[in-house]
């Protein structure tokens, strides 16, 4: 799909988190575990006047998908926060090429890892595009208290080339 990645704006929050509940809702989760997700499909205001994510608008001006960043808990470690694209336009690329902006932006900022927490449905995609499963982190919900997300992660293998392992 044919969208150009500008960067998103702290006005941008209301509509990202809207794409980004869409995006969930579309998955067939139960209204249940929408309710509990609110603040965490909120994208901040201050991660988009941080200079933290990017939005991809399309010929028309409408925005398709986005993705955020947030530093991670170590040295050097980048969090993709938020990757959502709507669902009429997935499986046409926009993923990956909002993937890549963030690892890109994950360089030029000096980090040498990218990692999240992926939804379940979402893992093969990120497998696909070089993550390696590092485990699970708990995310229980209502009617399944054991669930878990897959934990990934790429490792550059070096930041002059921009490579991930």
């Amino acid at each position: 799909m044919a969208c150009l990645l500008v960067r998103a704006l702290p006005e941008d929050a209301p509509l990202l988190s809207a794409i980004a509940r869409v995006a969930k809702q579309s998955v067939g989760y139960p209204d249940a575990w929408m309710a509990c997700w609110v603040e965490a499909l909120t994208v901040p205001r201050a991660a988009l006047a941080a200079g933290l994510g990017w939005k991809a608008v399309d010929a028309r001006g409408v925005c398709c998908g986005f993705v955020c960043l947030a530093e991670g808990g170590v040295t050097g470690e980048w969090v993709v926060d938020f990757l959502f694209v709507l669902p009429g336009v997935q499986r046409q690329g926009l993923g990956r090429k909002l993937l890549a902006r963030a690892r890109d932006e994950a360089l030029q900022r000096g980090g040498h890892r990218l990692v999240l927490d992926a939804d379940p449905t979402a893992e093969a995609f990120y497998l696909s595009q070089g993550a390696k499963r590092e485990g699970a982190t708990p995310a229980p919900m209502p009617g399944q208290p054991a669930r878990h997300l897959p934990r990934l992660a790429w490792t550059f293998k070096t930041q002059a080339q921009g490579k991930l392992a």
